[in-house]
């Protein structure tokens, strides 16, 4: 009996040794294993910098971590980072092995992900990095098969950061200090799912505008599942945006043609401040303080059938009476809000929504402001009813709303438009049939801000609307000693707003004397919106940065004439050239100044139409340049020519080129083209 013991202890031994020794033994092959065919079966580079296996850690769990995961794209995403996570820790119950068919996961946790999902214009998107597999047959199982089963208890994210850029739709999203936690069986027919959700910044932007800034969201929700038909029904939850709390109830369900919803939503807590928290600016500024009236009201329900070519019938609305609210330092108040405003779909397409705004109204501290709006048919033909109309005495602003210190503003703004009809008579030239009034007038504007170095004044600037076009009448400027003027139209505005249209541009602009230094001076180059901070941050994980996009969708010419132009310290005078944006192309047309002594001539182009990178194609012309003062100013000179610094005389010269620009807008040498004379 002793000696059985004694084996047995010694098989107990043995056993823990080897639960201790083989993950060490077959790390370095797993990870080789792994890294192969992991990459066999995906069209991306993935990599991780270490694998740790453990039988004992969380025994009798079986436990598995992946550090510093990355995922890179290929072919038109190259170098494009899909994912980076930190690490990844799986824990799996080893007894759940030999039991059955059954593989039950204790919990999977992801630290620090940072997911950048990418779709281009013409729909492709860098996460489609899955290879064609072998066609299902769907054949039947055989009798002696058994089916898997994967059993999660838990999944948690901690530290994450999404960046979706939908280049196709416009659409940007940036969420960054992402948490989120999910439990319950997901291998039942029928569960319930413990869902808890946490973004500490939430940037929501569409076509260039931000819907959402820096906002922060939480969602918790128990989800009666039944996973089996793939029905959820919503039980006890809370939404909550910044401070402003939305409850859901009903249900979502898939079926072979898209998703059925019978969705009711609304705010149970009804208090003006909660809505006030979604605008950006007054959010950022002693928001707790804030001293509120009013009753607020939002509901809404959505029901029918989803799909790619349907919508559900959807209806909201949202209600603001009696809306007040005072910073606790200030005198005055913004008050007399009124808000009543309606989304409404009967169902099937996106055409049959109809946008009702029956009234904006509030005072800025006395100053009233008023507007409607009413939009049909907005996908085939925008049917538009609006008015807006207001006047603001930008001196008692400092009143009603805080700047921040060292700010000025003073001046008179005012504005009244109006619109009536629909988009189709102004695409047509049927200007009869349109309504496009009003004007927009500034008077002794004066804004001095610690951004800038110099107060910017405009002492006139007045914009009237017609149908056709908006006309520019007059804009005066100064800022420090520069001064700017400028007239022209602006063409389609209305096509361009309410549908897919290019906006026309046409301005002649003038100045006796602008030094761009002396404005540049003291701004914060680095400040940038969250968007642009998250796409800067990306783009450093990735160690790439973004080449500048030339807009599309604008027709935008530029007539100049500037006295005398200062930029980074060069003194130019008597520039004058055309700039023309048109086709994702950046012209330079004729651009004459005289520089150093002599003459510069400039003609080009920039492009990043249909191209994967950048081109350039320009023209110079140099005639009678000082060398001596050439070195002082241009840096390619000192870079390549040092030997001008010891040298007098003049040089004429004439020079074309045209390459390809990577990332960092420097040439790529390989296709460098040029040639010229001196």
């Amino acid at each position: 009996m002793k000696t059985f013991f004694k084996i047995l202890a010694t098989l107990i031994v043995l056993l823990l040794a080897l639960m201790f020794i083989l993950p060490i033994i077959f790390e370095d092959r797993i990870e080789e294993l792994a890294r192969a065919e992991i990459n066999k079966n995906v069209n991306a580079k993935v990599d991780f910098e270490d694998i740790d296996l453990s039988l004992l850690r969380n025994f009798p769990n079986f436990s598995l971590g992946i550090d510093g995961l990355s995922v890179v794209g290929k072919g038109v995403f190259e170098d494009d980072t899909l994912a980076l996570v930190q690490s990844i820790a799986v824990s799996l119950d080893l007894f759940s092995v030999f039991r059955g068919d059954t593989y039950e996961v204790s919990g999977i946790t992801i630290d620090k992900p940072r997911i950048k999902v990418l779709i281009l214009d013409n729909g492709a998107a860098n996460y489609d990095i899955s290879l064609a597999g072998e066609p299902d047959t769907d054949e039947p199982e055989s009798e002696g098969s058994t089916a898997f089963n994967l059993r999660l208890k838990r999944l948690a994210i901690t530290g994450g950061t999404l960046i979706y850029i939908d280049k196709e739709s416009g659409i940007e999203v940036f969420a960054s200090g992402l948490e989120t936690g999910l439990s319950g069986d997901l291998s039942a027919d029928l569960t319930t799912l413990h869902l808890s959700t946490r973004i500490e910044k939430l940037t929501v932007n569409s076509e260039g505008v931000n819907y959402l800034t820096n906002s922060r969201l939480r969602y918790k929700a128990d989800i009666k599942a039944d996973l089996k038909n793939e029905i959820y029904t919503l039980g006890q939850n809370e939404l909550a945006l910044n401070e402003l709390q939305l409850k859901f109830d009903g249900s979502v369900s898939y079926i072979p043609e898209g998703m059925n919803l019978a969705l009711t939503f609304s705010a149970p807590q009804n208090n003006f401040k909660s809505l006030l928290s979604l605008v950006p600016a007054v959010y950022a500024k002693d928001f707790e303080g804030i001293e509120t009236k009013g009753d607020f009201s939002f509901s809404g329900n959505v029901k029918g059938v989803y799909t790619d070519e349907k919508l559900p019938s959807f209806n909201l609305s949202m209600n603001v009476k009696n809306g007040y609210f005072k910073y606790p330092d200030l005198p005055k108040a913004v008050d007399n809000i009124s808000i009543e405003a309606t989304v409404t779909n009967p169902g099937g397409t996106a055409d049959a929504t109809q946008v009702n705004i029956t009234a904006f109204e509030l005072s800025l501290g006395g100053n009233p402001l008023s507007a409607r709006m009413k939009i049909k048919t907005p996908v085939s033909d925008p049917d538009i009813d609006g008015k807006i109309k207001g006047e603001v005495d930008l001196a008692g602003v400092k009143d009603f709303y805080p700047l921040d210190a060292g700010d000025e503003l003073s001046g008179l703004f005012v504005f009244d438009l109006t619109l009536l009809g629909k988009l189709s008579y102004i695409e047509k030239e049927q200007y009869d049939k349109f309504i496009a009034l009003g004007s927009m007038l500034v008077k002794g504007l004066t804004y001095n801000s610690s951004a800038f170095s110099q107060p910017v004044s405009i002492t006139d600037a007045q914009l009237n609307f017609s149908p056709q076009y908006i006309d520019l009448v007059s804009f005066k400027m100064k800022a420090g000693s520069s001064d700017l003027s400028a007239r022209g139209k602006i063409e389609n505005y209305l096509a361009y707003i309410f549908s897919d249209g290019t906006l026309k541009v046409s301005l002649t602009s003038s100045s006796k004397y602008f030094n761009v230094d002396e404005i540049m001076a003291g701004t914060d180059v680095n400040e940038e919106t969250p968007a642009a901070e998250e796409t800067q941050s990306d783009a450093e994980a990735d160690g790439t940065d973004e080449a500048w996009q030339v807009p599309e969708k604008i027709d935008f010419t530029m007539r100049a004439a500037f006295g005398k132009l200062i930029y980074d310290n060069l003194e130019m005078n008597n520039v004058s050239g055309t700039i023309v944006l048109r086709d994702e192309t950046l012209h330079l047309k004729n651009l004459k100044s005289e520089i150093i002594g002599g003459q510069m001539t400039v003609n080009g182009t920039y492009s990043t139409n249909a191209a994967s990178q950048p081109k350039v194609n320009f023209n110079f012309g140099l005639k009678n340049i000082d060398i001596a003062s050439s070195y002082d100013n241009f840096a390619l000179v000192r870079t390549y020519m040092p030997v001008a610094k010891k040298t007098q005389g003049r040089l004429s010269a004439g020079f074309t080129f045209n390459t390809s620009l990577d990332n960092e807008m420097m040439p790529v040498y390989e296709s460098l083209n040029g040639k010229g004379q001196l």
